[in-house]
């Protein structure tokens, strides 16, 4: 490894008669891997080193007498691949990987950001149009990368899993090529209306290994209501299940004003009277769409304005209260 000017070395395997110039090869993860020839005491022969990002492993390939030159590859997978002489025949070795030697060095955790700091979801609430957003966090101890088509999303409901079920994961940083200090995944996903839901994540590495961890297991997941919402740029004003816009407070009814803008903010809702007077004010920040309620208290019955403010949106809309 050169430091600025300065070479250094670092003695990997303490045999005495190495008999054939080692082959290297470095992995996806910059990390690299060693096939040599061995003759100490005459039956080592063929052995593989690795380096896992922290530390040096060894395996000796084949320990038959006589075994001789080789030759050494990674594939795209990083899974070792040796041609050597044994004997006098020709050899072909490829690495089958022990599950259980290889257990908890890939896992999956929570990302640790805004909205996902105990959970892969958001928001946790919406509708049949609102995206929701699923992220993980992968991390490899070996720094390999997962394999093609993971991680990858689990959706179900109460009947098992849905249509589209399992959906595909994209990098959030495909400049990002370490693995072992771990890398964000996301995929966003509509889902059917008016039931809840569950999800978890699934991931293997390029050696086939298992991820473990919590996102591993099934998390309760969004409550997704079947109302449609309006357009973006439109607000839709529900007084009671017949009749919109339109309430009786002396049957329960509550106004429910849905809306719709065209990006993440904040978005504002207020009632007048005709007069103008402010009754009813509220605000929801960080979305995009949802709705706000307001349960009349000693109104009386007439016609009122409902405003809603906010990215991409600035609607007037009536209300009538009719006792």
């Amino acid at each position: 490894e050169q430091q600025g000017t300065t070479w250094s070395s670092t003695i990997v395997d303490m045999s005495n008669s190495i008999l054939t110039t080692p082959t290297l090869r470095l992995d996806t993860g910059d990390n690299p891997h060693i096939a040599f020839y061995d003759g100490s005491n005459g039956t080592i022969g063929i052995k593989y080193l690795w380096h896992d990002g922290s530390s040096w492993n060894t395996v000796s390939v084949d320990t038959t007498t006589s075994t001789s030159a080789c030759a050494f590859s990674l594939d795209a997978d990083n899974t070792p691949q040796i041609a050597y002489v044994a004997s006098g025949k020709l050899r072909f070795a490829t690495l089958r990987r022990n599950a259980a030697l290889f257990s908890n060095v890939t896992s999956l955790g929570w990302t640790g950001e805004t909205n996902y700091a105990s959970d892969g979801c958001h928001p946790e609430n919406g509708y049949r149009n609102t995206p929701f957003t699923f992220r993980v966090n992968y991390t490899s101890v070996f720094n390999a990368p997962p394999l093609a088509g993971y991680p990858r999303l689990h959706v179900s409901d109460a009947s098992g899993e849905i249509s589209g079920s399992p959906f595909a994961m994209i990098q959030a940083n495909a400049s990002d090529l370490k693995y072992d200090d771990g890398k964000l995944y996301t995929t966003t996903a509509y889902l059917p209306g008016n039931t809840s839901y569950s999800y978890y994540f699934e991931a293997y590495d390029c050696y086939n290994s298992s991820a473990s961890g919590l996102p591993c297991c099934a998390c309760p997941g969004p409550v997704v209501s079947g109302l449609d919402l309006p357009a973006q740029g439109e607000t839709r004003i529900v007084g009671s299940a017949e009749r919109r816009g339109v309430l009786n407070p002396d049957k329960g009814d509550k106004a429910q004003i849905y809306f719709r803008g065209n990006q993440s903010g904040s978005y504002a809702c207020r009632i007048f009277t005709l007069d103008g007077e402010l009754l009813f004010e509220d605000r929801k920040d960080n979305v995009s769409e949802g709705v706000f309620e307001w349960i009349p208290k000693d109104i009386a019955s007439g016609i009122y304005f409902v405003t809603v403010e906010g990215p991409g949106i600035n609607t007037r809309k009536k209300l009538a209260i009719i006792r």
